[in-house]
C-alpha cells in the first residue's frame, strides 16, 4: 500500500502521514508514492480496534476504506480518532529495516522485471534472425534446385549435341566412302 492510499483508507491527509513518517525516521524521504512496509494495514486496523474497545466506540464493517465514496470525509470523529490513533501506533512499530527491506523487494522486483524484458528483446531478436537465415536458405535451396534442373537440361542438350555430332561424322564417313567407291 502507498502512502496516499494509506492515507485515503484512513482518512488523514498525505501530508500528516508523511510529516508522521519523517518525525519517526527523519533520515529517508517520502513520497506520496512511497510503498509502506507489508503489514501495516494490518497494524493500523488492529490499533484502532484495539482503541475503539477501551474507548468504547463502534467501528464501522471494514471495507476498505473509511471515507465515503463521494466524498472524503471521515464517517465520524470518533472513527478518525480510532484510525489516527491506528496509524500514530503503526508507525511507532516500524523500523527504517522494514522500508530498506521494501525498498530491496521492490529493487529485486526492477531487476528481475528488467531482466525478463532484457531476455524477452533479445528471444525475439534470436527467432528474427533465424527466421530471416530460414528465408536465406530456403532461397539458396530454391536456386540450388534451379541449378541442378539447368545442369540436367544442359547434360541433355550436350549429349544430344555430341549424338548428333557422332551422327553427322558418321554420315560425312559413309558419303566419303560411298564417293570414293563411284570414283574408283
Amino acid at each position: 500500500m502507498k502512502i496516499n492510499q494509506a492515507a485515503h483508507t484512513y482518512g488523514v491527509t498525505t501530508k500528516e502521514l508523511i510529516s508522521e513518517l519523517k518525525a519517526r525516521f527523519p533520515g529517508q524521504k517520502f513520497t506520496a508514492n512511497t510503498d509502506l512496509p507489508e503489514g501495516f494495514e494490518r497494524t493500523v486496523q488492529e490499533q484502532a480496534e484495539e482503541y475503539a474497545q477501551v474507548s468504547d466506540i463502534t467501528l464501522p464493517e471494514t471495507t476498505g476504506e473509511i471515507t465515503q465514496a463521494d466524498e472524503d470525509a471521515i464517517v465520524d470523529s470518533k472513527t478518525q480518532e480510532c484510525y489516527h490513533y491506528g496509524i500514530l501506533e503503526a508507525v511507532a512499530r516500524l523500523r527504517s529495516e522494514d522500508f530498506a527491506l521494501d525498498g530491496q523487494l521492490s529493487a529485486i522486483e526492477d531487476v528481475q522485471t528488467f531482466r525478463a524484458s532484457y531476455n524477452e528483446v533479445w528471444t525475439l531478436f534470436h527467432q528474427g534472425e533465424i527466421t530471416q537465415q530460414e528465408l536465406r536458405s530456403q532461397g539458396l535451396s530454391e536456386r540450388m534446385e534451379a541449378i541442378a534442373t539447368k545442369k540436367t537440361e544442359l547434360g541433355k542438350q550436350l549429349e544430344q549435341r555430341q549424338q548428333a555430332q557422332v551422327s553427322i561424322e558418321t554420315t560425312q564417313q559413309q558419303l566419303k566412302d560411298k564417293l570414293a567407291s563411284l570414283m574408283a
